[in-house]
């Protein structure tokens, strides 16, 4: 499936990124430059780099992109998910029933 290779494509580069593999060091700001220069710094910093790491005290906390690669990565989260449901069903790992029994046994499991 051209699903799986984009994928795992997008996978392998952000492992890459993360590892730091090719020389390249994710694009980071403090969140003083951002409190500081505001939205024309990420702006400044995504024309280099897909992403945004923001820093506070040191630690990364933030991640910030555009909005169609949020869209994109969303996208490939939800193909994951359809592929594992795909799995389970295909090795028995589901239940078929009414609403009704699907709706005790929930309740009975809380």
């Amino acid at each position: 499936m051209c699903c799986n290779r984009a994928i795992n494509s997008a996978l392998n580069n952000v492992i890459k990124r993360i590892l730091g593999v090719g020389g390249e060091d994710m694009n980071k700001m403090t969140a003083n430059e951002l409190k500081t220069k505001g939205v024309s710094a990420v702006e400044a910093h995504l024309k280099v780099d897909e992403e945004v790491i923001i820093s506070v005290r040191g630690q990364d906390r933030y991640v910030v992109m555009d909005i169609k690669k949020y869209a994109k990565l969303r996208e490939y989260e939800l193909a994951v998910a359809l592929q594992e449901a795909k799995a389970d069903v295909e090795a028995g790992r589901c239940i078929t029933e009414s609403v009704a029994d699907h709706m005790k046994r929930v309740i009975d499991d809380v």
